[in-house]
Formats: C-alpha cells, sequence, structure tokens
C-alpha cells in the first residue's frame, strides 16, 4: 500500500493526476483522528510492562513502516 502512495503521490504532485475530493473540508478532522489513533498505540506499547525493550522497538518500527 505504501508503494501505491508513493506512485499517486507522484503523480498528483506532477499534475497528471487531478484528485477532486467530496467533503474535503473535512480531511484535516480526519487526518487528525488517525494521528491521535496512532499516538495512543504508540504510548500503549511505550508505557506496556509486557514488553521487553526489543519488542517495543520491534512493534514500533512496523507500525511506524505502515504509516
Amino acid at each position: 500500500m505504501k508503494r501505491v502512495n508513493v506512485v499517486l503521490s507522484n503523480l498528483i504532485q506532477n499534475g497528471r493526476v487531478i484528485v477532486d475530493i467530496p467533503g474535503v473540508e473535512h480531511i484535516e478532522r480526519a487526518f487528525q483522528a488517525e494521528s491521535v489513533h496512532l499516538l495512543n498505540d504508540v504510548e500503549r506499547v511505550v508505557y506496556s510492562d509486557e514488553m521487553c525493550d526489543g519488542e517495543k522497538i520491534a512493534f514500533l518500527e512496523k507500525l511506524l513502516a505502515e504509516t
């Protein structure tokens, strides 16, 4: 999915694709909600007593690579 995002962003930046998003005024709220969700996941892992440091790092690396 990350590759698709890169290709689409390049096409949009180069003006080869035009994106029309109905309700674009609500997009900021959607990004904020996603950011809050990601930060909650990070916080949960960082403060977890059930995971060792290596497990936390591996989980966070995977989590952040998906974004």
